[in-house]
């Protein structure tokens, strides 16, 4: 997002298409837009983002999680190593084996 080399890094709020406010781009920076951020929130604003010259996008207001098929997919690979009892779990793939 930064292609001027010359300039300063910033977090950028922004109100949908509209710039609220520049910070500079350190902690302190960085905790105002928060606070500002919140602030915002509270008092009921659209879509809030803030940008980072560095990084793009920081933070957003809105709860979207990324698109994918389903909470089942994060739950299906939490549970794929965590011991549940499969034969895999006690490394039994269909093979015999001598217990």
């Amino acid at each position: 997002m930064n292609n001027m080399k010359n300039e300063k890094p910033t977090y950028t709020l922004w109100n949908g298409n509209d710039i609220v406010a520049s910070y500079p781009h350190t902690r302190e920076g960085m905790d105002a837009a928060m606070v500002r951020a919140h602030e915002l929130t509270v008092g009921g604003y659209g879509k809030l983002s803030l940008y980072s010259s560095r990084d793009d996008l920081v933070w957003t207001s809105t709860n979207e999680e990324p698109n994918e098929p389903n909470d089942a997919w994060h739950d299906g690979d939490a549970l794929a190593s965590a011991g549940m009892g499969t034969d895999e779990d006690y490394g039994f793939y269909g093979e015999d084996c001598d217990w």
